[in-house]
């Protein structure tokens, strides 16, 4: 077995580890107002609403959420990786690895060392539906085609199949090319080599089953990840479109107030526990 092939075995292992970890979906109904974790807002608006979580799905290489942007009136996809594969919180070295990197960038002089809350790259993607209209993977088809996919990779991995279609296609091609050599050196009774190639057949037919099972659990995956997303946001959007709307017309209210009377607070249902607002 060459280094590739090594790789690419290892590989292979990696991404089925991955397809098949127990996953924990929650549902989040909208009047609970979860905030999106791990995902940072700019609360300093002047019109900020804060993002509502709809759908977590937590499994043992990263999270994967749809939240529900009131500002831009689209849902949208935020996936991260864990710091660890068995914690669902950063470690206490790896949050100060974070601090260390993030003081780094210090002022001239005596002054304080000055903050940067730069994430790690290639740790969380954020992924908003291209159209209107259900959740598939033509939404997604423009996060695809960059670079830089590794959360993507780690947290979805279903949605990346090219790499498997290209080594079937190699295999395919490799297998007539066996095939061709079988039948010229049983017919030049060259039964010396022969062995060596029927080895090398069989071998590839393996990682072709490998590579096909793997397509097969990745489609699977796939139609049941966007099925229960969109199954998601359609139990929830009526319920979160009215109450955005009221909240909008609300501050409009409050807004035209007359000058000489103090603005009434506007009345909002956002508990103070566990929504992330306050």
């Amino acid at each position: 077995m060459t280094e590739q092939q090594r790789l690419e075995h290892q590989q292979d292992r990696e991404t089925y580890a991955r397809l098949t970890a127990p996953r924990h979906v929650t549902l989040d109904h909208f009047r609970g107002h979860q905030k999106v974790e791990g995902y940072f807002e700019n609360r300093d608006l002047p019109d900020f609403m804060g993002c509502d979580r709809l759908l977590k799905i937590d499994h043992l290489y990263g999270t994967v959420q749809m939240g529900y942007d009131p500002r831009k009136g689209q849902p949208f996809l935020f996936a991260n990786i864990k710091t660890s594969l068995y914690d669902t919180a950063a470690s206490r070295y790896q949050r100060e690895i974070k601090e260390y990197r993030m003081m780094r960038n210090s002022k001239a002089g005596n002054e304080n060392l000055s903050y940067s809350a730069n994430r790690r790259a290639d740790t969380a993607v954020i992924l908003y539906r291209a159209e209107r209209k259900p959740w598939s993977e033509l939404s997604l088809l423009p996060y695809l085609k960059r670079m830089d996919q590794g959360a993507l990779r780690k947290t979805m991995p279903f949605l990346l199949r090219d790499a498997e279609r290209e080594r079937l296609e190699e295999g395919r091609e490799r297998k007539k090319e066996l095939e061709r050599e079988i039948r010229g050196t049983t017919a030049a009774g060259g039964f010396a080599g022969l062995y060596a190639l029927r080895r090398e057949e069989l071998e590839l037919s393996k990682e072709r089953e490998t590579l096909q099972s793997l397509l097969t659990r990745k489609l699977q995956q796939s139609r049941l990840f966007f099925r229960r997303i969109n199954m998601a946001y359609d139990i929830q959007k009526h319920e979160m479109f009215d109450y955005y709307r009221e909240v909008r017309e609300r501050r409009q209210l409050a807004s035209a107030a007359p000058l000489d009377e103090p603005p009434k607070k506007p009345a909002d249902d956002r508990g103070k526990e566990g929504n992330g607002y306050e």
